[in-house]
């Protein structure tokens, strides 16, 4: 990017409009932009910075600040600049939001934040967002990058030599995009915390279950199992010892039944006795009975006897179902979860499906859209020929137009003439009818006139008498006196005819005055119009020496066929018109559209890579619940919960079964036994008593009845207590045993887990931590370095060179992007804060150059064509600032324009190629380029 013109208006400390041509600066080289301090100089790249994205350089000036407090009400602010890319000019406008005069009135009124972009092929960009949008495309870098690229700013040289890893890291992220990096440590962190947690859960799930099993104090093992309820033993000891404690309750519990059992046999002889003494009376009269009893009940002992022995032989098979249902009740929990991991599984299969199927699609309307987009820029490339059709349409349409009036009026002024020569022709006609019957009238008074002159005579006639002289020839004599007519008019008759012939002259002077009139009309409007025709159909028709009528007519043909000619020609243009203003009304629709388009493409263009990272995330979850599945089904035996289900319930009502046979035929077997001891002991003791009548105290038979069934009682509690000891520790037993398996399958896990999650974070390195992050940082950071030495041992005639410094402060510490310095001249290597202030400017310089070059290498080869170096150089002696200007004009290599911002006077005298900057007394500020040219 190199600026070509920059446009400043009431902006900071220009109050008015200033323009600054950078075309007079040439394509490369130094130029230095140089003025008294707070004059503005910095406010020059502050006015490129603004409009290329909205915000100043530096972090302290807003764009509210813009507006100049020096400018006049009326001045607008802004700043235009133009600027070449890729060998392409575009130009960019912005106007920030501040508070101006109102236009009428009184006070101020808000003016809103604005911008424009105008790109070579005049494709308009507005929006503030969008133009910054737009430029970030353009010139490949957002605003941090191109002040990081295109200005090294005042204030900030030290900033970046003298941070810490952990300053450098936030530094590098943001630049380089490490965060990814970041990312990725705190997911291996987050898999590690969790499987440890799971391990702990696992160990604690252990322990309570260890904490659970019970055992009495004083009895073998009993030192061992405080030991293991303690935590202190190892699990495989642990589990050792649960399986003695459970063998040795299932001893006592079998010898506690066979006590339990003798003393049953003990107690139903107490009850044989005691039920003898108390019915000697009753077994005399029963005898008989009893003995027949006794037969049949032999008989069926045997029958239970084979029954019991049958159940007997049953006992492990019993014990083994009992066994077998408790472990498939536990199973079926495992069902569950596998059922929750189908689930799952089941729903990430869709929602994968989904997002492939939207990215299919994403990709088909993609593949549209860039269509359209193609389609639109052919479409406009037609843009210019169809406005040019269209401009000249208008201009023939127009001249048809005025062609179409000048014959209407033409054919207007023929309409006027032939109405006026008609008009003419009956007034003619008009005045010939009233002459006509002038004429006659005139003959006919002339003729009466006559007449009454001829009545007159012979009236005076009439008159004379001889020798009376005659009035009219005064003679004497009359002999041929004028005889009077019968026919002859009278005065008053002669009168009324005379009336009649003036009025007939007066009609006849009228229709002549006016015959002449339009005779006079119709000449100049024939005169008028066959000029106008001469000069409308271009040639002289008078020539032909025709008639007025034949000229008239073929003037009339004439202007028919051209008014034809010209009217289809209008018909024409009007279609083609019509025709082109829909072409250019599509055109500039399509123009209108096309930023649409293409925002819309790039919104689809990172809505497919969401899609990407969500098949991909989806995909990875899809194959941890398959393994999770896969792991559990081969723990399980059936395929589902139902068949486990069915199988339990199978089991159980065999257990439940052969439980139930068992206890019926020891039931049967016990009654029977009862029931022969009883008539036993009853036809014995009858027979006794029948024999011996000595008597029994009952009493004492109850007394000792009492005292076995008291024993019979504490053996059965001492079972039970047994029975439920055996039962919990047996299930403690089995649990520890599974979760064991399942903790030593995880702990093998984290432990590689584990030595992947030290080494991402840094811990594995003794010598200081370093991060994954940090690692990929520091091959940025050398490359750094490698361009930044470069200049630095010129700079410095070879005495310093930057290194990344290899160990931390403490092992507690981040490492891996300290920065130290080699001072050649004594072979020391020292911290980069022991530089004095003119050799820390060249470190800082150099490093700041170093991290500019690594920005465009890192940003696609982006290259800006122009740079801003902002102070500093008033630290360096006259040698180091001759190196400084050395290493900067090696810069400028290239078509590379570098701006040197300083107010050092022997800069001023090296540098011929300036941008003054001056200070007026009032305040305000103004720019000028000066060069060996002006």
């Amino acid at each position: 990017m190199r600026p070509i013109t920059l446009t400043m208006s009431a902006f900071g400390p220009y109050a008015g409009e200033v323009t600054l041509d950078f075309n007079q600066l040439g394509e490369k080289g130094l130029y230095l932009i140089t003025g008294d301090t707070g004059a503005g100089k910095t406010t020059i790249f502050d006015a490129i910075t603004y409009a290329l994205y909205g915000e100043a350089s530096g972090d302290n000036r807003k764009s509210e600040m813009f507006r100049s407090k020096y400018a006049q009400s009326k001045t607008l602010t802004f700043v235009e600049l133009v600027f070449l890319c890729k060998g392409k000019e575009y130009r960019v406008k912005r106007t920030p939001k501040y508070m101006r005069k109102k236009e009428r009135g009184e006070g101020e009124t808000k003016q809103n934040e604005a911008g424009e972009l105008v790109c070579p092929d005049g494709t308009i960009v507005t929006k503030t967002t969008e133009v910054t949008k737009k430029i970030v495309e353009i010139l490949g870098v957002d605003r941090e990058q191109f002040t990081q690229i295109a200005m090294i700013a005042q204030g900030d040289f030290l900033k970046l030599l003298l941070a810490s890893t952990e300053e450098r890291m936030k530094v590098f992220r943001q630049i380089f995009n490490t965060g990814r990096y970041e990312t990725l440590q705190a997911q291996i962190g987050q898999d590690f915390r969790k499987l440890h947690g799971e391990c702990e859960d696992l160990r604690k799930s252990i322990r309570q279950y260890v904490e659970g099993t019970e055992w009495e104090e004083g009895r073998e093992y009993y030192e061992q199992w405080k030991t293991a309820k303690e935590g202190k033993m190892l699990l495989s000891d642990t589990l050792s010892l649960l399986e003695n404690l459970v063998r040795e309750d299932k001893q006592i519990s079998f010898m506690l039944q066979e006590e339990l059992n003798q003393q049953d046999k003990i107690l139903q002889q107490y009850a044989a006795d005691i039920s003898k003494a108390s019915q000697i009376e009753k077994m005399r009269t029963e005898l008989e009975r009893k003995q027949s009893r006794l037969t049949e009940d032999k008989e069926q002992l045997k029958e239970a006897q084979k029954r019991q022995q049958t159940a007997e032989e049953n006992a492990p098979l019993l014990e083994q179902l009992s066994e077998a249902v408790a472990t498939g009740k536990e199973k079926l929990l495992q069902y569950d979860e596998l059922e929750i991991v189908k689930q799952e599984q089941n729903k990430m299969v869709s929602q994968k499906e989904r997002y492939q199927q939207e990215y299919e699609k994403s990709i088909k309307k993609m593949e549209i859209l860039n269509g359209q987009i193609d389609r639109i820029k052919q479409d406009l490339e037609a843009l210019p020929q169809v406005e040019e059709e269209w401009q000249k349409t208008n201009l023939d349409l127009q001249e048809c137009n005025n062609r179409l009036v000048s014959l209407e009026e033409l054919k207007k002024e023929e309409t006027k003439l032939q109405k006026l020569t008609l008009d003419y022709k009956k007034a003619v006609q008009a005045y010939e009818e009233i002459r006509q019957q002038t004429q006659q009238i005139r003959q006919e008074y002339q003729t009466m006139e006559q007449a009454f002159m001829d009545e007159q005579a012979g009236i005076l006639a009439q008159k004379l008498e001889e020798g009376t002289p005659c009035p009219v020839c005064g003679s004497l004599h009359h002999p041929s006196p004028a005889p009077i007519s019968p026919k002859a008019p009278d005065k008053e008759q002669l009168q009324k005819a005379k009336k009649q012939c003036q009025e007939k002259e007066e009609q006849l002077s009228q229709k002549n005055n006016v015959a002449a009139s339009l005779k006079g009309q119709a000449e100049e409007k024939e005169r008028s119009f066959f000029q106008k025709a001469t000069l409308l159909l271009g040639e002289d028709i008078t020539e032909n020496h025709l008639n007025k009528a034949e000229l008239c007519q073929q003037i009339s043909q004439k202007l028919e066929m051209i008014f034809q000619q010209f009217y289809e020609k209008k018909g024409n243009l009007t279609k083609q018109q019509k025709m082109l203003q829909q072409q250019r009304e599509t055109l500039y629709q399509k123009r209108e559209e096309l930023p649409k388009k293409e925002q819309t493409k790039t919104q689809g263009q990172e809505y497919l890579h969401k899609l990407q990272l969500a098949t991909t995330k989806s995909e990875t979850q899809l194959l941890s619940l398959q393994e999770k599945r896969k792991n559990m089904e081969s723990e399980l035996e059936f395929s589902g919960k139902a068949q486990a289900e069915e199988y339990l319930k199978q089991l159980t009502q065999k257990r439940d079964m052969l439980k139930k046979e068992s206890q019926e035929a020891t039931n049967h077997l016990n009654l029977l036994l009862q029931e022969l001891a009883v008539l036993e002991g009853e036809i014995t003791a009858l027979k006794k008593q029948l024999e011996n009548t000595e008597s029994i105290d009952i009493s004492v038979l109850q007394k000792q009845q009492e005292e076995a069934n008291y024993h019979k009682r504490q053996i059965s509690f001492q079972r039970d207590k047994t029975n439920r000891r055996l039962e919990k520790n047996f299930s403690a037993w089995e649990q520890i045993g599974q979760k064991s398996d399942l903790l030593e399958e995880k702990e093998q896990t984290f432990r590689w887990l584990k030595a992947l999650h030290d080494t991402a974070n840094g811990r594995q390195n003794e010598k200081g931590k370093i991060m994954l992050e940090t690692y990929v940082q520091m091959a940025y950071f050398e490359r750094i370095l490698e361009q930044a030495n470069s200049r630095l041992e010129v700079m410095t005639g070879g005495q310093y060179t930057l290194i990344r410094k290899k160990d931390a402060a403490d092992n507690r510490s981040q490492a891996g992007l300290d920065l130290e310095v080699i001072d050649h001249y004594n072979g020391s290597v020292r911290h980069v804060k022991t530089l004095s202030g003119g050799e820390a400017f060249k470190a800082s310089l150099c490093l700041a150059l170093g991290l500019a070059d690594e920005i465009q290498a890192s940003s696609g080869g982006v290259r800006m064509d122009t740079m801003f170096v902002d102070e500093g150089f008033g630290s360096l002696d006259e040698e180091s600032l001759s190196q400084a200007l050395k290493v900067l004009s090696g810069l400028s290599e290239g078509n590379r324009l570098v701006g040197i911002i300083s107010h050092v006077d022997e800069l001023k005298q090296r540098i011929p190629n300036q941008i003054v900057v001056t200070k007026t007394k009032t305040g305000y500020s103004n720019a000028k380029i000066q060069n060996s040219l002006s």
